[in-house]
């Protein structure tokens, strides 16, 4: 069974790793179309589904550095692309 002071650090380190990739995604589906209305529910969801991958982490560590892996290049994309955003923002302020 689980050792609850070392399941509560992972959580932890998990969460601390999906709060700014959800907060990015459910931004890329706001421009994307979705109904700001709709944001929470999408929140929810994908937060639920992070827990359960940081459960399944916990049980099937082979599987943690993959995991490593998708999240670093799925942050690695969301700052390019914000990246991209504020400079093109900062190029269109300069031009007027």
């Amino acid at each position: 069974m689980y050792n609850i002071p070392e399941l509560t650090i992972g959580l932890t380190i998990g969460t601390v790793a999906l709060i700014p990739i959800i907060v990015a995604i459910i931004e890329a589906f706001k421009r994307a179309g979705l109904p700001a209305s709709w944001a929470p529910w999408a929140n929810a969801v994908l937060t639920v589904i992070g827990y359960i991958v940081v459960m399944l982490l916990e049980k099937y560590p082979v599987y943690e550095p993959t995991a490593i892996m998708v999240l670093t290049m799925l942050g690695v994309f969301l700052a390019a692309g914000g990246f991209y955003e504020v400079v093109s923002r900062t190029a269109a302020i300069v031009k007027k």
